[in-house]
């Protein structure tokens, strides 16, 4: 009967093996005219290698393969059209899968070149340079929209690994408490 305990704790790894198996993330930004984002897998390792298509209409509109970091590029051509059902799905060799759905085409504003403010002029009673305010407020967006981005997906690698750390703590709650029954069940045989 001493082999009950090991079983319970052979048992107890086999399963935490399968809860603890790696998924495939993926995160994706709008930029003017491509889709951009990152594919890992939980806890932050990049999917080296994958397929990133976007998918118009249940239609490819553009494929690629990741890099070394996982990043990509697909261009978004397709996606003038609001009321488009598109998504970006990556897939590694050995089949994860991981989808982000896009809502609609977003207007990032006029291209940076375009939309710069005049230069000033040297001071000393020149006049005041004039800034078009909507070129103004499209290049502050666009600044924005690129760093909140950038946080959004740190935050979405941070939540990937939180739950491997759940898991691992949740394989050391059920260690503890198999350790618990085997003292318990030595105890009552001895």
């Amino acid at each position: 009967m001493r082999s009950l305990p090991a079983a319970l704790v052979a048992l107890l790894l086999a399963l935490a093996g399968t809860a603890g198996a790696h998924g495939l993330n993926v995160f994706v930004t709008i930029e003017a005219n491509a889709l951009q984002g990152r594919a890992y897998f939980t806890g932050g390792a990049p999917a080296r290698g994958a397929a990133a298509r976007l998918i118009v209409n249940d239609e490819v509109a553009d494929e690629t393969t990741t890099d070394d970091e996982g990043r990509f590029r697909v261009v978004r051509a397709a996606l003038d059209d609001e009321e488009a059902a598109a998504r970006v799905e990556v897939t590694t060799a050995d089949g994860h899968r991981a989808v982000w759905a896009v809502a609609g085409a977003r207007n990032d504003g006029p291209d940076a070149a375009e939309a710069a403010p005049q230069a000033a002029e040297p001071p000393g009673g020149a006049p005041a340079p004039q800034v078009d305010a909507a070129a103004l407020e499209a290049l502050v967006d666009a600044a924005v929209a690129r760093h909140v981005d950038r946080l959004r997906e740190e935050l979405a690698v941070a939540e990937a690994r939180r739950g491997l750390q759940d898991i691992v703590g949740g394989v050391g709650y059920l260690l503890g408490l198999t350790g618990l029954i085997a003292l318990a069940w030595r105890r009552k045989r001895g």
